[in-house]
């Protein structure tokens, strides 16, 4: 198979820290009531300082009214924010990877119910807006055509199990891996969970690890339930990996849900970074 290998920055611990919470994120769905006419809220406390620890671990979350990051980059915090790799990204400057910032955003007086409701977009959009504020951001996206992977169903066919509950009914937390509940998504150390998700859902995520945009082209419209493990590139042929000898991830997605990589080129947004400035101190 003529496949291109994921490199190790994709395992850092500070950047698989943020891809976990930005897999959380995706796992989100849009909520129905909310319209894209709503003003969305703004993020009027915000306190941003430089993280001087000298740590790999880094922490990006929405808790209620507050959108916190420990220990964060630019670069980390840009690839949160717009659902980007970092390979997607031009123009920074040195300091967007070599500095970390501790954030601390919140809305004051906030509508609970409303923040509740807010899609994966929104929040996204509200990051954007804190970024192009206090880091003086300003950017534009290019598309170009680029390598990409089609994700189809293999030979001999899916071998993907469908999720028939209903969400609300669906596996209880501390029965699946990572506790999770319908329509939860993780990945951590090498293997990858979802309850109850669409295609929609797996394909952007293994665009993260395999550093290409995955295109559906399944044709499945079902809801599935998803356990795949995997050994990473740079853990191959080394004794004492702790995977149990787990496949790399393309031979894995095929052995065990009866999906395929194939190499292709097609149309991928990119973030062109115009202009970007060091916050001041809070």
């Amino acid at each position: 198979m003529n496949t291109r290998r994921p490199s190790n920055r994709i395992v850092s611990l500070a950047i698989g820290a943020l891809l976990a919470t930005a897999l959380q994120l995706t796992a989100q769905q849009p909520s129905q009531t909310t319209t894209a006419a709503a003003p969305l809220p703004v993020f009027d406390v915000v306190a941003i300082h430089e993280n001087k620890s000298g740590t790999n671990n880094t922490s990006i979350r929405w808790g209620g009214d507050a959108f916190v990051a420990s220990n964060a980059t630019l670069t980390s915090l840009l690839m949160s924010a717009y659902g980007i790799r970092e390979d997607l990204i031009s123009g920074l400057p040195g300091w967007a990877n070599s500095t970390h910032f501790d954030v601390n955003a919140k809305v004051s007086d906030p509508d609970a119910d409303a923040l509740k409701k807010l899609s994966r977009e929104q929040r996204r959009a509200m990051m954007v807006a804190l970024i192009n504020d206090r880091f003086h951001l300003r950017a534009h996206i290019e598309i170009k055509t680029l390598p990409v992977y089609d994700l189809v169903i293999a030979k001999g066919g899916s071998k993907l199990k469908e999720d028939t509950v209903p969400l609300s009914d669906s596996t209880e937390p501390g029965k699946t891996p990572f506790n999770l509940k319908g329509g939860g998504f993780m990945i951590s150390n090498s293997q990858m969970t979802g309850i109850a998700i669409p295609i929609s859902i797996l394909a952007p995520n293994l665009a993260f690890l395999v550093e290409r945009n995955v295109i559906d082209k399944t044709g499945l419209t079902s809801k599935y339930d998803i356990n795949l493990k995997w050994t990473p590139a740079e853990l191959e042929g080394k004794a004492d990996t702790g995977t149990d000898s787990a496949p790399d991830i393309f031979t894995a997605l095929q052995d065990q849900l009866g999906l395929k990589l194939e190499s292709s080129k097609g149309p991928v947004d990119t973030l062109v970074i115009d202009h970007v400035e060091m916050p001041s101190q809070n």
